[in-house]
């Protein structure tokens, strides 16, 4: 009867050193799967379960313009989803450091806020992108042609004209004509972008893109080469996803 106890003590240590390192071994390399398949009892992957029939389907969202401003005019859930970055990113604005007297200081920062709106400008760039898939805002030089590379050393004063918004569906990239320069952050994208005939600005005028800050949506991270060429070089609205998961 003893060895009997003292074997199944044994047993039941060994049991425990067992649950314990199998224990440690899943919070170091989180969650496990395997390929455990029970065809009899339709278990697993391939077993002709429910689990079977699911796929993801092409549901280009995207695309469609209409829909996606019925959405955001429609539903304040949209609303706040596509607004809630851009008023997080432009409410408390930014701070100048600089050796200017507070005077000029506030002057350079009424200019900004209020003569050029700028902080609205970028929130109105930035919530289209999340909303289309992508905008931009174009660099207004008075006296300069759009489609010459902005040089900084020829801006003389009063000349800065502030930003005008375009969101996607307002331009037209040249994907046919990309940057080259290996040392442009732009390597790769459109050389210029048209603006289209129905614009309420700058209609039918080619921008270069140094005059031109462009912005993707949430999901331009993730946004694959052949999907970019599908969409003119744009990324996916933010709406796709969550529109998934709620139909």
């Amino acid at each position: 009867m003893a060895r009997t106890r003292s074997v199944a003590r044994v047993a039941r240590k060994v049991g425990t050193a067992e649950r314990k390192a199998v224990a440690r071994a899943a919070r170091s390399t989180g969650t496990t799967i395997d390929n455990y398949v029970n065809f009899l009892a339709r278990v697993g992957l391939g077993a002709d379960n429910q689990h079977t029939g699911s796929t993801y389907e092409f549901n280009p969202v995207t695309r469609n313009r209409q829909k996606l401003e019925w959405m955001y005019r429609g539903s304040w859930v949209v609303r706040a989803a596509i607004g809630c970055i851009a008023d997080d990113m432009t409410r408390e604005w930014i701070v100048f450091g600089s050796e200017l007297t507070p005077e000029d200081g506030g002057t350079l920062q009424r200019a900004i806020v209020s003569r050029y709106e700028i902080p609205k400008r970028l929130n109105e760039t930035i919530r289209w992108a999340r909303l289309y898939g992508g905008a931009g805002a174009a660099i207004m030089i008075d006296g300069q042609n759009p489609s010459t590379p902005l040089r900084v050393d020829t801006i003389g004063l009063d000349q800065f004209d502030g930003l005008t918004v375009f969101d996607r569906w307002m331009l037209e990239p040249s994907l046919h004509d990309l940057v080259t320069d290996t040392k442009s952050k732009d390597l790769g994208k459109p050389r210029f972008y048209q603006v289209t005939s129905d614009a309420p600005a700058m209609a039918r005028m080619k921008i270069h893109h140094t005059r031109f800050t462009t912005r993707g949506s949430c999901a331009s991270r993730v946004t694959t080469y052949h999907t970019g060429r599908e969409s003119p070089r744009w990324a996916g609205d933010c709406l796709s996803s969550s529109r998934s998961m709620t139909a």
